[in-house]
């Protein structure tokens, strides 16, 4: 089965999406911040779905057309401010972590493709806190 990460690298070369806009973090540092993002958002520790144990009040949207990709800007207060994008995968030994601005994420050439949507853990966070989590 394919992986994830490989879905995305394909997704953003067929939207001519730069490497540099939805980067990958490198090993140690994802899996550092998977760590600590586990720690200060999650009860109990690791687990596949994250929303089931969020330790933060937390809420979630839900899009009948299946296009919430399309609202991303409208949701998140600031769109240019770098976020995480953390993808679950449950074949490698953390869930990969992306970062991205939303703006990017809601690209018009992801908005104007029809696709369906990546498997992912619907958790973006700030990642210039200096890893101190509210």
């Amino acid at each position: 089965m394919e992986l994830v990460t490989k879905e995305i690298e394909n997704a953003l070369r067929l939207l001519s999406i730069p490497p540099n806009s939805f980067r990958l973090l490198p090993t140690y540092e994802g899996s550092q911040l998977y760590k600590e993002l586990l720690a200060n958002f999650v009860e109990g520790g690791d687990r596949r779905w994250w929303w089931e144990a969020f330790s933060k009040p937390s809420s979630s949207k839900t899009f009948e057309n299946g296009k919430g990709f399309e609202k991303i800007t409208q949701l998140v207060p600031n769109p240019e401010e770098v976020v995480w994008f953390v993808v679950e995968e449950d074949q490698l030994p953390f869930y990969p972590i992306y970062e991205a601005t939303p703006a990017v994420i809601q690209t018009d050439k992801v908005r104007s493709r029809e696709r369906s949507e990546p498997r992912s853990e619907p958790f973006v966070g700030q990642p210039r806190w200096g890893r101190k989590f509210p």
